[in-house]
């Protein structure tokens, strides 16, 4: 475990591991990977940051490698169930040495995980779910062996506890939540939007369910940016068109009053020229089809790492977006500025 103890679901886990007599691997975030060969886990929860890492190890290959192993992992579609992840674990076996090589239940939340993050674990015969929860609420929705479905956070952990209000935003009722309020301090503000009533809370998350109980969030209210042009775009579902380019291993959507569009801090794969050429002109075919109504007309290629110690991590690891924005909107150049310089 490498996240702070101020997040629920490291407590959770600590405590369950007491209660079941299961072994806990503490360790600092820097010896994250060490610490997995080392203590070989077969359950794990993080952060999206934490499975990135294959994947970007995955990007890293050479075009022919990437191909292969893809194609081999959709040929063992053939396969009986109970054989397909054997097979595709065997051909991705050098990633399932990167997290111990004994998983039999990998957990994702906190924080938006890209699509391709989870395509690529599923073909990669991980056995990774995409979870929901917050810190006042406990868990929400998951995804689990059986029940998963790829692009949502799953059904409800308690039956009934989740609607969705009239304007987007995802409620939880439970008698179980967490918390009920919050405490004042001397010469603080309680924030009362997200106790909205009895055993109700607001998460501040915009999402959907679909007919079969399966939830899909589409990001943050506050995230939503209303652009010059009127039109109220998602900074997470843009983002994660973004991230699905060649060569792009984070992208961050922002908006700037000088910018009729949107603004974007991207950093990719391999930090060189020939890496952010192919995402420039992978981003411009993109705004030119899907992203035509909200197109991202200008960019920047920092060279500032996404850390806690840079400043554009939080503490539990998610996008700390009001210091990317402070930190890069100076920098931003057009695209075609910025491609004339490639």
């Amino acid at each position: 475990m490498v996240l702070p103890f101020s997040a629920f679901q490291q407590r959770h886990l600590i405590h369950c591991a007491i209660w079941y007599g299961c072994k806990v691997v503490l360790a600092r975030l820097e010896n994250l990977l060490n610490a997995l060969q080392h203590g070989r886990p077969t359950f794990m929860l993080g952060t999206p940051s934490f499975y990135e890492i294959a994947e970007q190890r995955f990007k890293l290959l050479p075009p022919w490698r990437r191909r292969g192993l893809l194609w081999l992992s959709r040929a063992g579609s053939i396969l009986p169930d109970g054989l397909r992840p054997i097979w595709r674990a065997k051909l991705f076996e050098a990633f399932h040495r990167l997290y111990g090589g004994a998983m039999r239940v990998m957990l994702v939340g906190s924080a938006p995980v890209n699509r391709s993050t989870l395509d690529l674990f599923r073909l990669a015969g991980f056995p990774l779910f995409e979870i929901y929860g917050m810190t006042e609420a406990g868990w929400i929705a998951w995804n689990r062996p059986g029940a998963n479905r790829i692009g949502t956070v799953g059904t409800a952990a308690f039956p009934g506890a989740i609607r969705i209000a009239d304007d987007g935003e995802v409620l939880v009722s439970c008698r179980w939540n967490q918390c009920t309020s919050y405490e004042a301090f001397d010469g603080e503000t309680v924030d009362n939007g997200i106790f909205v009533g009895a055993d109700t809370l607001a998460t501040g998350d915009l999402g959907a369910l679909d007919g079969d109980g399966y939830l899909t969030i589409s990001g943050r209210k506050k995230n939503v940016i209303v652009t010059a042009g009127g039109v109220k775009v998602s900074a997470e579902e843009i983002e994660e068109r973004l991230a699905s380019l060649p060569a792009v291993r984070h992208a961050i959507v922002f908006d700037h009053p000088n910018i009729p569009s949107l603004a974007a801090a991207i950093w990719t794969v391999s930090d060189n020229k020939d890496d952010q050429k192919l995402a420039m002109q992978a981003l411009m075919g993109l705004n030119a089809a899907a992203l035509r109504k909200t197109p991202v007309l200008a960019i920047v290629f920092p060279t500032t790492p996404l850390t806690v110690e840079s400043g554009l991590l939080t503490r539990n690891l998610k996008i700390d977006r009001a210091a990317v924005r402070r930190r890069f909107c100076d920098d931003l150049c057009s695209l075609g500025a910025v491609l004339n310089a490639l």
